[in-house]
């Protein structure tokens, strides 16, 4: 079921015709036995009407939001004719109070031009600007199903250990060694040892990047394996 809407209201996805009929049901609201016409304003008019005349139609910045709506202002000329200026006035009267009351119409600060009158070939007359919003929602792009089956590959964390030794075997104390993939860094103690207490196990190697005296290596290793990881040093530097 559709809800009821109140008159002059724009709906998303409206095309300007559709805003055009909206805005006349509006008046229609307000004033009894008056025309409507989307005409400029004309020098001669019989009866009682008003002339809806838009003449500019603005793009406006669009709404913060996910999938935000395009959106345009349409601007109206408004103004009004009757047997009598007084009953013209009237009759615009009613409409710009009914129109401060509308939450989807705003009435323009500054006037019509006045110099533009002349483009109508007639009198600068009593008008006012209605400013009318026009949006139109976009689709959201659906996400794409992912029709594969989803693998999450799990591996135990285990300790690596090793030593580092210099030339002769002999350990060498204060190198340093970094896992750059996992931010980690650690120092050899006096017997040249040093451990991670915790790196992924598994098939993967652990890339190792070792500095001792001005020397540096790189290596990859398994911590998966039992035997703690020899990492040796050709000559170096005093």
């Amino acid at each position: 079921m559709t809800a009821a809407r109140e008159p002059g209201s724009v709906d998303p996805g409206v095309k300007i015709e559709d805003a055009d009929q909206r805005l006349a049901d509006w008046v229609g609201s307000v004033l009894t036995d008056v025309a409507v016409s989307f005409d400029p304003p004309q020098a001669e008019a019989e009866g009682r009407g008003v002339s809806l005349y838009l003449y500019e139609v603005r793009p406006e910045a669009p709404l913060r939001s996910r999938t935000p709506p395009l959106q345009a202002s349409l601007r109206y000329l408004v103004t009004a004719w009757a047997p009598t200026q007084p009953e013209a006035h009237t009759l615009l009267g009613e409409l710009i109070f009914a129109a401060l009351d509308h939450h989807e119409m705003e009435l323009e600060a500054e006037s019509f031009p006045a110099e533009a009158w002349a483009t109508f070939g007639v009198a600068v007359r009593p008008s006012f600007v209605l400013r009318v919003p026009l949006r139109r929602e976009r689709q959201e792009q659906p996400s794409k199903l992912v029709r594969q089956r989803l693998v999450v590959q799990t591996a135990a964390l285990v300790p690596l250990r090793g030593v580092v030794l210099g030339p002769e075997d002999i350990p060498l104390a204060g190198a340093r060694i970094e896992i750059a993939s996992l931010n980690l860094s650690t120092a050899t103690d006096g017997r040249g040892r040093f451990v991670f207490p915790s790196v992924p196990g598994g098939a993967n190697p652990t890339t190792l990047r070792v500095i001792a005296k001005g020397k540096e290596l790189t290596l990859a290793a398994r911590a998966a394996s039992d035997e703690p990881l020899v990492i040796r040093f050709g000559p170096l530097e005093d």
